[in-house]
C-alpha cells in the first residue's frame, strides 16, 4: 500500500510539472508594446497574438517557481509518506497530499468567471 501511494504521489508531481510545462508556450509569442490581444466580434473570443517583455518575463518566472514548487512538493511529499506507519495515515496523508496540489485549481474556478477561463 506504501509503494502504490508513493507512486501515485510521483504520478501526481509528474502531471503538476507537464502542466507547469504547458504555460511556457507562451514564450513562442513575439514581444511587442501594447495589447497582443485581437477580438474576433463575430464569434466573441479572443486571441493572444503578442506579449510584452514585462509579460514575457513574468511567465519564465511563474514557470519557475511552478517548476520549483512542483519539485519540492514531491520530494517532501515522498519523505512524509515514507515515514508513515500506519495504512489508514497513509490513505489520510496520501488525501491530504494531493489536496495540496488542487488548491491553486480550485481558487482558479471559483475566483475567476467562466468567461475568463482557458
Amino acid at each position: 500500500v506504501g509503494l502504490i501511494s508513493i507512486l501515485m504521489w510521483v504520478f501526481t508531481v509528474l502531471k503538476e510539472i507537464r502542466l507547469a510545462k504547458r504555460s511556457l508556450w507562451l514564450l513562442d509569442l513575439p514581444c511587442k508594446q501594447g495589447r497582443g490581444l485581437k477580438r474576433n466580434t463575430e464569434l466573441r473570443t479572443y486571441s493572444i497574438e503578442s506579449m510584452s517583455s514585462a509579460a514575457y518575463y513574468s511567465t519564465i518566472c511563474l514557470a519557475g517557481m511552478r517548476f520549483m514548487i512542483a519539485i519540492t512538493l514531491g520530494i517532501r511529499g515522498c519523505e512524509f509518506l515514507a515515514h508513515t506507519e500506519k495504512i489508514c495515515d497513509f490513505v489520510l496523508n496520501s488525501v491530504a497530499l494531493g489536496y495540496i496540489f488542487d488548491l491553486d485549481e480550485l481558487f482558479y474556478s471559483v475566483l475567476v468567471s467562466e468567461k475568463m477561463h482557458v
